[in-house]
């Protein structure tokens, strides 16, 4: 920007690393984009997870910041759910609920616990449902507490 101030995001000159003539009148297209720091790809409380059918349920909303892997997405969905049971006194080893990373899938999974109920169901924001390859807009209710019985993501992770 110091070089050219009037720079517009529709609109503007740069200077190249090496003189180019070229004949005739030319148009450019931009062919790729370095970003020369982290940016943040979860913003604005528009990521996060319900689970219901607990008094009260539980929301947990993804901090603002920069998830480089569904891995970090997901610890980050953990460490919400240990802060949330500590807030509403839920013992931390009861959860009905646990999202894990099924890495022979290459999908997310949602896993209901023991301590789940047939009240109980997970519901994703449409930007988190849309990142971990959920279908959004679906709530996604207990079934049995079994390994056989998980709810996987529609698409792989990769």
């Amino acid at each position: 920007m110091d070089l050219y101030p009037d720079n517009k995001v529709s609109q503007w000159k740069t200077k190249l690393g090496e003189f180019v003539e070229l004949q005739d009148k030319w148009e450019v297209g931009l062919l790729e984009v370095l970003f020369p720091g982290k940016v943040y790809n979860v913003y604005g409380n528009r990521y996060y997870l319900i689970v219901g059918g607990l008094t009260p349920n539980l929301m947990m909303v993804l901090s603002d910041g920069t998830y480089d892997t569904i891995l970090s997405v997901i610890g980050e969905i953990q460490r919400l759910s240990v802060v949330q049971a500590e807030v509403n006194n839920f013992p931390e080893d009861k959860a009905v609920a646990q999202i894990r990373y099924a890495s022979r899938y290459r999908r997310v999974k949602i896993l209901f616990t023991d301590y789940a109920s047939s009240s109980n169901w997970f519901y994703f924001s449409d930007d988190l449902a849309t990142m971990l390859h959920f279908e959004p807009t679906k709530y996604h209710w207990y079934r049995r507490a079994n390994a056989k019985h998980k709810i996987y993501a529609e698409r792989p992770c990769f």
